[in-house]
């Protein structure tokens, strides 16, 4: 699965993220708990369960460009260095 600007969760973690979200919240039904910790793992397992289904997680996106503006991506780099190497064949 190729990943591009609207899809950044690949195939693999969105079936463990949907696995997580939905089984953290079945647990969650099951048995009882603190409410504060109800309710801060309920809306992670719904984060979870969300991005598993649109296929895009905004906080990747966020790393990403920041990242990107300070040139700590060694993407650039390593696609430079294929690219020389395979002129120099």
């Amino acid at each position: 699965m190729k990943i591009t600007h609207w899809n950044n969760v690949e195939l693999a973690e969105r079936f463990l993220r949907a696995a997580v979200g939905f089984f953290t919240i079945l647990y969650l039904m099951i048995v009882p708990g603190m409410p504060l910790f109800f309710a801060m793992a309920c809306v992670a397992s719904l984060y979870l369960l969300l991005t598993a289904l649109v296929a895009w997680d905004p906080l990747y996106s966020v790393i990403y460009k920041i990242t990107a503006l300070l040139n700590f991506n060694e993407h650039k780099a390593h696609n430079k260095m294929q690219t020389d190497y395979h002129y120099a064949m």
